[in-house]
Order: C-alpha cells, then structure tokens, then sequence
C-alpha cells in the first residue's frame, strides 16, 4: 500500500534485508501505478536528485523507500524527516548536527541527519516547509558536498542522494519568493507525480485487501468481500490512500461481518450504475492528463468521438479539471 511517513521526528532505516521486492510494497496494477513502478525503476539506476509530488496520502515516502532499494546505496541508510514536524531551530540541529556546548542544552556533540545519511538516502518529506535560511544552507550542501556542524568551523563531506518529496506547488511557492530558484533546480534532476486514489479507483479492491490483511481481518467469503466494495466507490477520496485506510478501519471496528449498518447492501449504498460512473470518470480523466488535456489525442486514445469526449467531461465535471502539477 502506499501509505504516510510518521508525522514525526525523523526515521532511519537501512533497506535491502528482506530480499523482497521493494516495489511489491506499492500496491496496485492499474495503468497509473503500472507507469509510477517503471519511473522508479528508472531512478533506482542513477543517482541524481529526485522530487516526488503529489498529495496528502499518496505514499510518496514509500516511492522514495522503493528508489532507495532498487539504488546501490541500497546498503547503507534511508534517514527520512518531515519538514513540516519540526521548528526551524530544532530542524537546523536535527540537519547538521552540533558540537558540545554550542547552545544551551548541547551538553554532547551529535551528529546530523546528514551525516547520518552518508553513503545512503536523504529523505525531506514536505519539503516546502523548510525556512529560506535552511534552503540556503542545504544548497551549499548540495552545490559543495559538505556541511558544518553547528558550533563548528571545520566542513565534513558528505556523499547522500536527496529525495524530496511535496504536495505543495513549489514554482508558485518560487513566484511568492517562499522557496529559492536555484534550490528548486538542484533537488529535481528528476521529478515523479504519485497519483491520487481517485485516479486509480480500480485498484481499491486489491488496497482493500492488503489493509485487511494488515489489520488482521481475514475475509474468506467473498460475499462478505463483494459486500464491502460498493461502500468503497463513487468517492473523490480526497485524503487518498490514508482516507481509504481510515474508513475501512471504521468499518471493520463497527461492522465486524461486513453485515448491519454500514457495510450491508442497501438502497443507499452505490449500485453498479454509480460504480460504473466513478470508474468511467477514472479514465476520462486519466486519459486527459495523460495527453496534458489535448481532446484530440484523448478521444483518439479512447477510440471515441470528440464530441462524445465533450459529454464526458461535462458529465463527470471535468472541465475545469486542468490544474494538476506538471511531472
């Protein structure tokens, strides 16, 4: 599943133990996860910077995990923090570490997430919520490959990969003077979009699954499975994968058998025609994008009329849908 990095403190894992394969951690087989696990595949061969867009509970940290373990830094540490978990001051000392006595309460010297990253991955999740000054003393870390400690004078190079990772529109954020130009060019040699759940729907049944599975509910009649679905589609999910899981957890903790209440069938449950409509909407709009929103190449695509591509549009409210951040 792609699931949320801990909202925080930062995390340090070293990949490559378990032999299995990193990207069987992402969930799914439609045509948009399918293109998301060949780009990753891709990453894990080169070693250049990567910023991974997209929004709020998409499991954009599992896509970095994955670029980690298909890398040949595979061996060596995945050290993830979130930007956003921690004030400037403490997100400063967490980066760079400090010597002994180089503010109040340093009664030891520690080392940084940088350091730490050595030789492996850095992962910055949101990091458009780094301060301009931190922006500028992680530039000089990527421009020169070294960094000073706080209280210190000597520099120690360091060898990291950055990933990075926001759901924020960071060439917005530069118009406004809140995220620096040249920042913003050195951390995206390469940039990948995760997709949104709505534009996947096809790959609920088999999210559904990895999460009861997860949770410990073992669904052995498929009745009860089937039963389930229809209280899972005709949604926009805005809260993606992370909104999926936390309604499925409700309904398993309130309806154990999938049976009263909420998961039974009923009028007010989606029948087959809304389940139809959110699928048919899935792929209109993911043709679109596809095609940066040219009709033409989207109809022909689809093997429909342009006209019929229009109706479409107009009647799962597309047409004023064109404002995805570009990959």
């Amino acid at each position: 599943m792609l699931n949320r990095l801990q909202e925080s403190g930062p995390e340090i894992h070293r990949g490559g133990g378990n032999g299995a394969d990193p990207l069987s951690r992402i969930v799914g087989c439609s045509p948009a996860i399918r293109q998301l696990k060949r780009r990753i595949q891709r990453f894990g061969r080169v070693d250049f910077s990567l910023l991974i867009v997209g929004e709020s509970g998409t499991g954009k940290e599992l896509v970095a995990r994955a670029v980690h373990d298909l890398s040949r830094r595979v061996s060596n540490l995945f050290v993830a923090i979130n930007c956003a978990a921690l004030p400037e001051t403490l997100m400063e000392a967490e980066l760079f570490g400090h010597s002994r006595g180089a503010f109040t309460g340093a009664t030891r010297e520690r080392r940084g997430l940088i350091e730490s990253a050595r030789g492996g991955t850095l992962f910055l999740d949101e990091i458009g919520d780094l301060s301009l000054p931190l922006q500028a003393k992680l530039l000089r870390v990527l421009q020169e490959g070294e960094i000073r400690r706080l209280g210190e004078n000597e520099p120690r190079s360091v060898d990291i990969r950055l990933i990075s990772a926001t759901h924020q529109d960071l060439t917005g954020m530069i118009r406004r003077r809140a995220f620096r130009q040249d920042l913003f060019y050195r951390i995206q040699d390469l940039q990948v979009r995760v997709p949104p759940l709505r534009e996947r729907l096809e790959d609920i049944p088999l999210l559904t699954r990895h999460l009861l599975k997860r949770l410990g509910v073992n669904v052995i009649d498929e009745q009860d499975f089937h039963r389930l679905m229809p209280h899972l589609y005709g949604q926009d999910w805005p809260g993606n994968v992370r909104q999926l899981e936390a309604r499925i957890k409700r309904l398993v903790t309130f309806y154990p058998n999938f049976e009263e209440g909420g998961c039974k069938t009923s009028r007010s449950a989606p029948g087959l025609k809304e389940q139809r409509n959110a699928f048919e909407r899935s792929i209109v709009l993911r043709t679109l994008q596809q095609y940066s929103w040219s009709r033409n190449q989207a109809a022909a695509s689809l093997r429909i009329s342009r006209t019929h591509l229009f109706n479409l549009m107009r009647k799962h409210g597309l047409m004023n849908e064109n404002k995805e951040t570009p990959m």
